[in-house]
């Protein structure tokens, strides 16, 4: 433990996203409820329990050190799972700290990332049975091919021959911070076969083409259309009076289709955010990388390769690649502040790297414009 002396608090108010939230969720809060379209329990929970996060007012624990006598008062923390940039981060260090240890085993690793639909995203958002079957179809698919490739490669007499295993998380939030449902995948880079004395042997494979990732992108496809037949659901026909969402909460529906369609909800609702882009030229990358079919996008270029993990086990670091996969939904997404935009009621973020789209590096979203 920190001996208490060195301890330093987080200065929790001081941040750009809690004065926004602190600033703008009570007229959003009523605003809602004036209109008779109440938020769910669970969101105004979230945001109440993030502004008292850290404040001492709310409650603390004083801590003493034993070697130096100096004591600490540590406040209570909201431990919420939205996004709140402390309780996320360190509930993102411990999860990551148990997968390096005690699950994800000491060899080479490849990155699977599938993005979905819009309309799918959509009715996943909210749904956490139904997201957790269409990854599962996902990763099925992706073991699947791996497992073909294997036999292929290395002269299988089965498929049964080759074992292997994936860690799936769900990511909730886009590079723009938008609702978008995808999946990330750390997948084993190659299979694990039983030797003549029962030992396992770890076999690696081949990065895969991009022909091959149009085509697992295909099956993907045709697997979670399938599954949603067979609960009922069409994509290509869908009744808005059965919408699942809206019938929890016509107030969290309108937010979620604005947020996955990039556009504002208040004050200037249906627009697109401002983005200010860099004023070199951006040269958009050229090569395709990733595999589509009917809206699914699957990309398998990331690899982290044995001899990366085991010296961050041995220091008692995480992965990068790990860390990022359990990110909180806040994400990595710098929160910058500007004299000029703030004056005039802009809060802006500012993207870790440009946007693929057109090399925006600053977002900026409207809040209460003076005019």
């Amino acid at each position: 433990m920190v001996c208490a002396r060195f301890y330093q608090p987080r200065q929790f108010d001081q941040t750009l996203l809690h004065r926004c939230v602190a600033a703008h969720w009570p007229s959003v809060r009523a605003a809602c409820a004036a209109h008779g379209r109440p938020l769910p329990s669970f969101v105004r929970r979230e945001f109440d329990a993030y502004l008292r996060c850290g404040d001492q007012r709310e409650g603390f624990l004083r801590i003493h050190c034993a070697g130096c006598g100096h004591d600490r008062m540590v406040p209570f923390s909201c431990k919420g799972r939205g996004f709140c940039p402390s309780c996320g981060g360190r509930r993102m260090e411990e999860g990551d700290a148990w997968l390096c240890e005690r699950v994800l085993p000491s060899v080479s690793l490849r990155q699977w990332v599938l993005s979905l639909p819009k309309v799918l995203r959509y009715l996943l958002a909210y749904d956490g049975k139904l997201c957790r079957a269409v990854a599962k179809a996902a990763t099925q698919e992706v073991i699947r091919y791996q497992r073909l490739r294997a036999r292929r490669a290395l002269g299988l007499d089965s498929t049964r021959q080759a074992h292997t295993g994936a860690m799936v998380a769900v990511q909730r939030f886009g590079s723009a911070l938008n609702l978008n449902i995808h999946f990330h995948a750390l997948v084993l880079d190659g299979v694990f076969v039983v030797d003549a004395f029962g030992n396992p042997a770890f076999m690696e494979l081949a990065p895969s083409s991009l022909e091959d990732l149009h085509r697992v992108a295909g099956r993907i496809a045709e697997a979670v259309l399938a599954l949603l037949r067979r609960r009922g659901i069409w994509l290509d026909d869908l009744d808005e009076s059965e919408d699942p969402v809206a019938q929890r909460s016509e107030s969290l529906a309108g937010m979620a289709k604005a947020s996955i369609s990039g556009t504002l909800v208040f004050h200037s609702a249906g627009v697109k955010p401002v983005r200010l882009q860099d004023a070199r030229v951006w040269v958009p990358a050229q090569a395709e990388r990733a595999g589509k079919a009917l809206g699914f996008v699957l990309d398998a270029e990331v690899r982290v390769s044995a001899d990366t993990i085991r010296p961050e086990r041995s220091e008692g670091r995480i992965g990068p690649h790990r860390r990022s996969r359990r990110r909180p939904r806040r994400g990595e997404a710098r929160s910058a502040e500007s004299t000029a935009f703030t004056a005039r009621g802009y809060a802006g973020i500012c993207c870790a790297h440009p946007w693929q789209r057109d090399g925006s590096t600053k977002p900026w979203t409207a809040s209460t414009p003076s005019s």
